[in-house]
């Protein structure tokens, strides 16, 4: 058994002990989707529930909703609406017990919250990048642990506030502040990675550092960011703080130039938003309804 699939049994039984509505979760190999089904009535499927079971050969049990059939999309003619919920699957690729936590706690909150109004949904798993397209081209489609900017603020509605967390540019300890002035970041040659379509990639922007000194990678996992960092390709990047305390544990952390925290960005909120281009007329009422933004 590959470590790869051996770290996704490790996911699913971590989200199975955190009582994340007891739905199976489904293997997602070579970036397919993990889909968790909801109940009729938009509350926990428990373990024993037929569609809380995953069939031994890795298929739907009899009685789970199964997404094949409906195209990838929420269904157009069910009343209630069925809610697509996206996570970022970087965890499933990272092979840090910490990420896993973040994740799994993150999601818990999320659905946590979606029981309680009553909500039905299933959870997908997907690159951060094709999460943000479904965003723009999917159907009912909420993103979980959303940092919510100023940019992002109308295209979203804002339902939950999971937390809030410190971000932190790292770089080379050999900059300065002057350094990491914005007149000095346009003038000089230092080159940040992000990941594309995060808020990373807009802090970056804010900060004064010009698209062409911005490497955007899609499907970014930890270890290149630090890779592109001790290869001499770049000179900083953006870590959150559970992601900082995970990089600083990997063998990579320990090569290349002497890293620093070069500054701090404090309290972003992290939240369960919905997509608003993604929602029905019918769908964007009822879940601004419901929404505790604050």
């Amino acid at each position: 058994m590959s470590n790869f699939v051996k770290l996704i049994m490790v996911f699913a039984g971590l989200l199975a002990v955190g009582s994340f509505g007891g739905a199976a979760v489904a293997s997602a190999m070579h970036g397919k989707e993990v889909v968790t089904s909801p109940s009729a009535t938009g509350q926990r499927i428990m373990p024993d529930h037929p569609a809380g079971r995953q069939a031994s050969d890795g298929t739907s049990p009899e009685g789970a909703t199964n997404t094949s059939s409906l195209g990838g999309k929420a269904p157009i003619d069910q009343d209630p609406p069925v809610f697509d919920l996206y996570v970022d699957h970087s965890v499933i690729v990272t092979p840090d017990s910490k990420n896993i936590q973040q994740v799994a706690r993150f999601l818990k909150f999320s659905q946590e919250y979606l029981d309680r109004v009553g909500l039905r949904y299933r959870v997908r798993y997907l690159p951060w990048t094709r999460i943000m397209r479904e965003a723009g081209d999917g159907r009912n489609t909420l993103v979980n642990a959303l940092i919510r900017t100023k940019e992002r603020e109308t295209e979203y509605i804002w339902l939950k506030k999971i937390e809030s967390m410190d971000y932190y540019l790292i770089g080379d300890a050999a900059l300065s502040v002057e350094d990491l002035k914005p007149i000095n970041i346009l003038k000089g040659n230092i080159v940040a990675s992000c990941e594309f379509n995060t808020a990373q990639c807009g802090m970056l922007q804010t900060m004064g550092f010009p698209v062409n000194r911005v490497i955007q990678i899609s499907n970014l996992i930890l270890e290149k960011d630090i890779h592109l960092f001790n290869r001499l390709r770049t000179q900083v990047f953006i870590l959150h703080q559970d992601d900082l305390q995970a990089a600083q544990r990997l063998p990579v952390w320990r090569e290349g130039p002497e890293k620093a925290i070069l500054m701090r960005f404090p309290d972003l909120d992290i939240y369960l938003a919905a997509s608003r281009a993604s929602l029905s007329k019918e769908a964007a009422a009822l879940l601004t309804s419901i929404a505790e933004p604050d």
